[in-house]
Protein backbone atom coordinates (compact mmCIF):
# COMPACT_ATOMS: atom_id res chain seq x y z
CA UNK A 1 0.00 0.00 0.00
CA UNK A 2 0.85 3.28 -0.25
CA UNK A 3 3.12 5.79 2.28
CA UNK A 4 0.64 5.51 5.52
CA UNK A 5 2.35 8.08 7.04
CA UNK A 6 1.00 10.62 4.83
CA UNK A 7 -2.69 11.87 5.35
CA UNK A 8 -5.01 11.86 2.29
CA UNK A 9 -8.45 11.91 1.18
CA UNK A 10 -10.33 8.48 0.49
CA UNK A 11 -13.64 7.77 -0.73
CA UNK A 12 -16.29 4.75 0.46
CA UNK A 13 -14.81 1.67 -0.61
CA UNK A 14 -11.16 2.32 -1.53
CA UNK A 15 -8.92 -0.52 -0.29
CA UNK A 16 -6.30 0.94 2.71
CA UNK A 17 -4.79 -1.89 3.65
CA UNK A 18 -4.89 -5.41 5.49
CA UNK A 19 -5.57 -6.79 8.82
CA UNK A 20 -2.19 -8.45 8.98
CA UNK A 21 -0.57 -4.78 9.16
CA UNK A 22 -3.72 -3.16 11.08
CA UNK A 23 -6.74 -3.06 12.88
CA UNK A 24 -9.71 -1.60 11.19
CA UNK A 25 -10.83 1.68 13.19
CA UNK A 26 -13.47 4.42 12.88
CA UNK A 27 -14.45 4.89 9.58
CA UNK A 28 -13.46 1.97 7.77
CA UNK A 29 -14.59 -1.99 7.39
CA UNK A 30 -13.23 -5.55 6.78
CA UNK A 31 -13.40 -7.66 4.29
CA UNK A 32 -11.66 -10.71 2.85
CA UNK A 33 -8.75 -9.93 5.40
CA UNK A 34 -8.66 -5.93 3.72
CA UNK A 35 -9.56 -2.63 4.91
CA UNK A 36 -11.60 -0.62 3.25
CA UNK A 37 -13.07 3.24 3.77
CA UNK A 38 -17.11 2.96 5.04
CA UNK A 39 -17.29 6.82 4.51
CA UNK A 40 -15.18 9.64 2.68
CA UNK A 41 -12.55 11.82 4.37
CA UNK A 42 -9.37 11.77 5.76
CA UNK A 43 -6.89 8.52 5.96
CA UNK A 44 -5.51 8.59 9.44
CA UNK A 45 -3.26 6.13 11.63
CA UNK A 46 -3.07 5.22 15.17
CA UNK A 47 0.30 4.28 15.76
CA UNK A 48 -0.28 3.09 19.41
CA UNK A 49 -2.93 0.91 18.42
CA UNK A 50 -1.56 0.26 14.90
CA UNK A 51 -5.47 0.65 13.60
CA UNK A 52 -6.36 2.34 10.36
CA UNK A 53 -8.77 5.35 10.48
CA UNK A 54 -10.91 7.08 8.36
CA UNK A 55 -12.15 10.62 9.96
CA UNK A 56 -14.85 12.74 8.08
CA UNK A 57 -13.76 15.40 5.70
CA UNK A 58 -16.99 17.46 7.58
CA UNK A 59 -17.27 15.90 10.86
CA UNK A 60 -20.75 16.98 12.74
CA UNK A 61 -20.99 19.27 15.00
CA UNK A 62 -21.41 18.28 18.75
CA UNK A 63 -23.84 20.75 20.45
CA UNK A 64 -22.18 22.90 23.41
CA UNK A 65 -24.43 25.38 25.57
CA UNK A 66 -24.44 29.11 23.72
CA UNK A 67 -24.80 27.64 20.42
CA UNK A 68 -27.16 29.26 18.10
CA UNK A 69 -29.64 26.47 16.05
CA UNK A 70 -31.77 26.37 13.57
CA UNK A 71 -34.60 23.81 13.45
CA UNK A 72 -38.02 23.33 12.57
CA UNK A 73 -41.27 22.68 14.40
CA UNK A 74 -42.38 19.32 14.51
CA UNK A 75 -45.25 18.96 17.64
CA UNK A 76 -46.76 21.94 19.80
CA UNK A 77 -47.72 20.77 23.27
CA UNK A 78 -49.43 22.66 26.29
CA UNK A 79 -46.15 23.77 28.05
CA UNK A 80 -43.59 23.08 25.35
CA UNK A 81 -42.84 23.37 21.63
CA UNK A 82 -40.72 20.26 20.06
CA UNK A 83 -37.94 20.92 17.08
CA UNK A 84 -36.10 19.02 14.91
CA UNK A 85 -32.58 20.41 14.62
CA UNK A 86 -31.05 21.29 11.15
CA UNK A 87 -27.51 22.57 12.23
CA UNK A 88 -25.98 25.15 13.93
CA UNK A 89 -26.16 29.01 13.25
CA UNK A 90 -23.10 29.86 10.59
CA UNK A 91 -21.89 26.14 10.19
CA UNK A 92 -23.00 23.97 7.37
CA UNK A 93 -21.98 20.56 8.79
CA UNK A 94 -25.05 18.68 10.24
CA UNK A 95 -25.98 17.71 13.61
CA UNK A 96 -24.43 14.68 15.54
CA UNK A 97 -26.99 14.87 18.33
CA UNK A 98 -30.01 12.73 17.58
CA UNK A 99 -33.33 12.99 19.17
CA UNK A 100 -35.80 16.48 19.25
CA UNK A 101 -34.94 19.45 21.01
CA UNK A 102 -37.33 21.15 23.18
CA UNK A 103 -38.70 24.76 24.25
CA UNK A 104 -40.57 24.81 27.33
CA UNK A 105 -43.08 27.76 27.67
CA UNK A 106 -40.70 29.30 29.94
CA UNK A 107 -38.19 30.48 27.97
CA UNK A 108 -40.46 31.33 24.74
CA UNK A 109 -39.76 34.68 25.67
CA UNK A 110 -38.84 37.07 27.92
CA UNK A 111 -42.10 38.26 29.07
CA UNK A 112 -45.60 36.20 29.74
CA UNK A 113 -46.38 33.43 27.63
CA UNK A 114 -50.30 32.84 27.91
CA UNK A 115 -50.35 29.58 25.41
CA UNK A 116 -47.57 28.02 23.14
CA UNK A 117 -49.65 28.02 20.59
CA UNK A 118 -50.37 31.38 20.37
CA UNK A 119 -46.41 31.66 19.92
CA UNK A 120 -45.45 28.47 17.46
CA UNK A 121 -47.14 26.85 14.56
CA UNK A 122 -46.30 23.25 12.99
CA UNK A 123 -43.17 23.69 10.38
CA UNK A 124 -42.13 27.22 11.44
CA UNK A 125 -38.31 27.50 10.88
CA UNK A 126 -37.44 28.52 14.38
CA UNK A 127 -34.05 29.77 15.64
CA UNK A 128 -32.98 29.23 19.07
CA UNK A 129 -30.13 28.73 21.81
CA UNK A 130 -28.96 26.33 23.03
CA UNK A 131 -29.36 26.54 27.23
CA UNK A 132 -28.94 22.68 28.01
CA UNK A 133 -27.42 20.05 26.12
CA UNK A 134 -27.76 16.77 28.67
CA UNK A 135 -29.81 14.85 29.32
CA UNK A 136 -31.96 16.12 26.92
CA UNK A 137 -31.43 19.21 24.72
CA UNK A 138 -33.07 22.06 25.65
CA UNK A 139 -33.21 25.61 23.68
CA UNK A 140 -34.64 29.40 24.14
CA UNK A 141 -36.09 31.71 21.93
CA UNK A 142 -36.34 34.52 24.32
CA UNK A 143 -34.68 37.94 22.96
CA UNK A 144 -34.94 39.69 19.26
CA UNK A 145 -32.81 37.46 18.20
CA UNK A 146 -34.46 34.20 18.46
CA UNK A 147 -38.26 33.09 17.29
CA UNK A 148 -39.42 32.17 14.28
CA UNK A 149 -37.66 33.46 11.01
CA UNK A 150 -40.04 31.03 8.33
CA UNK A 151 -43.34 30.22 8.55
CA UNK A 152 -46.61 28.87 6.58
CA UNK A 153 -49.86 29.87 6.47
CA UNK A 154 -52.36 27.68 8.69
CA UNK A 155 -54.83 27.99 5.97
CA UNK A 156 -53.65 28.13 2.44
CA UNK A 157 -49.77 26.58 3.58
CA UNK A 158 -48.03 29.71 1.65
CA UNK A 159 -45.41 31.60 2.85
CA UNK A 160 -46.36 34.44 5.27
CA UNK A 161 -44.79 38.24 4.99
CA UNK A 162 -43.77 40.10 7.45
CA UNK A 163 -45.68 43.43 6.99
CA UNK A 164 -44.99 45.81 9.19
CA UNK A 165 -45.17 43.72 12.88
CA UNK A 166 -47.88 41.57 11.59
CA UNK A 167 -47.43 38.35 9.67
CA UNK A 168 -49.56 38.56 6.77
CA UNK A 169 -50.87 36.04 4.75
CA UNK A 170 -51.75 37.44 0.68
CA UNK A 171 -53.36 34.52 -0.81
CA UNK A 172 -56.01 34.47 2.00
CA UNK A 173 -55.81 38.09 3.47
CA UNK A 174 -55.43 36.99 7.21
CA UNK A 175 -52.79 37.46 9.54
CA UNK A 176 -51.32 35.47 12.17
CA UNK A 177 -49.41 35.44 15.64
CA UNK A 178 -46.04 34.47 16.14
CA UNK A 179 -42.85 35.18 18.66
CA UNK A 180 -40.90 36.29 15.80
CA UNK A 181 -37.30 37.06 15.42
CA UNK A 182 -36.17 40.38 14.29
CA UNK A 183 -34.43 38.39 11.49
CA UNK A 184 -37.78 37.15 9.66
CA UNK A 185 -37.60 36.78 5.84
CA UNK A 186 -33.65 37.44 6.29
CA UNK A 187 -31.31 35.43 4.21
CA UNK A 188 -29.08 35.75 7.10
CA UNK A 189 -31.02 34.55 9.82
CA UNK A 190 -28.26 31.71 10.50
CA UNK A 191 -25.42 34.15 11.01
CA UNK A 192 -25.46 36.58 14.31
CA UNK A 193 -27.11 39.76 13.89
CA UNK A 194 -24.28 42.59 12.78
CA UNK A 195 -23.35 45.25 15.09
CA UNK A 196 -25.39 47.71 12.33
CA UNK A 197 -28.59 45.51 12.86
CA UNK A 198 -28.32 45.54 16.89
CA UNK A 199 -28.01 49.34 16.61
CA UNK A 200 -30.67 49.83 14.53
CA UNK A 201 -32.84 47.98 15.80
CA UNK A 202 -32.49 49.44 19.98
CA UNK A 203 -32.65 53.45 17.79
CA UNK A 204 -36.12 51.84 16.72
CA UNK A 205 -37.30 51.13 19.79
CA UNK A 206 -36.39 53.68 22.11
CA UNK A 207 -37.77 57.02 23.00
CA UNK A 208 -41.06 58.40 21.22
CA UNK A 209 -40.47 55.80 18.74
CA UNK A 210 -42.86 52.80 20.76
CA UNK A 211 -43.98 50.01 19.09
CA UNK A 212 -47.37 49.37 18.02
CA UNK A 213 -49.52 46.71 19.67
CA UNK A 214 -49.62 43.58 17.11
CA UNK A 215 -49.68 40.03 16.38
CA UNK A 216 -53.13 39.38 18.12
CA UNK A 217 -54.64 38.07 14.93
CA UNK A 218 -57.97 39.99 13.88
CA UNK A 219 -60.46 40.85 17.28
CA UNK A 220 -57.39 39.22 19.05
CA UNK A 221 -56.02 42.63 20.97
CA UNK A 222 -51.96 42.00 20.21
CA UNK A 223 -48.56 41.32 22.14
CA UNK A 224 -47.18 44.78 23.64
CA UNK A 225 -43.96 45.29 22.08
CA UNK A 226 -42.47 44.68 18.63
CA UNK A 227 -43.41 40.96 17.57
CA UNK A 228 -40.13 39.22 18.47
CA UNK A 229 -40.53 39.73 22.48
CA UNK A 230 -44.03 37.97 21.95
CA UNK A 231 -45.33 37.38 25.50
CA UNK A 232 -48.66 39.57 26.79
CA UNK A 233 -51.00 39.33 24.33
CA UNK A 234 -54.03 40.47 27.20
CA UNK A 235 -55.12 43.50 24.86
CA UNK A 236 -58.63 42.87 23.44
CA UNK A 237 -60.68 43.63 21.19
CA UNK A 238 -61.89 47.82 22.19
CA UNK A 239 -64.87 48.21 19.19
CA UNK A 240 -68.10 49.76 20.54
CA UNK A 241 -65.61 51.59 23.68
CA UNK A 242 -63.93 54.37 21.70
CA UNK A 243 -63.30 57.21 24.17
CA UNK A 244 -61.92 60.01 22.12
CA UNK A 245 -64.45 62.93 22.61
CA UNK A 246 -67.63 63.54 20.60
CA UNK A 247 -68.93 66.13 18.16
CA UNK A 248 -69.45 69.85 20.84
CA UNK A 249 -71.79 71.03 18.26
CA UNK A 250 -75.21 72.25 20.20
CA UNK A 251 -74.22 69.95 23.17
CA UNK A 252 -73.83 66.97 21.47
CA UNK A 253 -72.29 64.43 24.45
CA UNK A 254 -70.86 62.21 21.70
CA UNK A 255 -67.84 60.26 22.28
CA UNK A 256 -69.58 57.81 25.16
CA UNK A 257 -69.30 54.27 24.75
CA UNK A 258 -72.75 52.28 24.16
CA UNK A 259 -72.76 50.71 27.61
CA UNK A 260 -73.68 53.92 29.03
CA UNK A 261 -76.54 54.19 26.96
CA UNK A 262 -77.89 56.96 24.22
CA UNK A 263 -75.99 59.78 23.91
CA UNK A 264 -77.98 63.08 24.74
CA UNK A 265 -78.36 65.42 22.12
CA UNK A 266 -79.03 68.94 22.66
CA UNK A 267 -78.91 71.53 25.81
CA UNK A 268 -76.82 74.20 26.37
CA UNK A 269 -73.32 75.10 26.09
CA UNK A 270 -72.22 71.87 24.71
CA UNK A 271 -70.34 69.28 27.44
CA UNK A 272 -67.71 67.72 24.57
CA UNK A 273 -66.05 64.71 25.11
CA UNK A 274 -65.96 61.23 26.33
CA UNK A 275 -65.93 60.36 30.08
Amino acid sequence: MTDMAEKRLVLPGEELGTTEEFLPGQGTYEDGGKIFAAVAGVLDIDTKEMAILVRPANAPVKLKVGDIVIGTVEEVRSSMVELELARVAGKDRAISDQGAASVHVSHISENYVPDVESQFHLLDVVRAKVIQTDPSIQLSTAGMDFGVVRALCGKCRQPLKLKGETLWCEEDQRTEGRKLSRLYGSVDFWNPPTAQEVAADQQRYTGDQRPRRSMGGRGGGGGRGPPWRGGDRRGGDRRGGDRRGGDRRGGDRGGRPPYRGPRREGGGGGQGGGQ
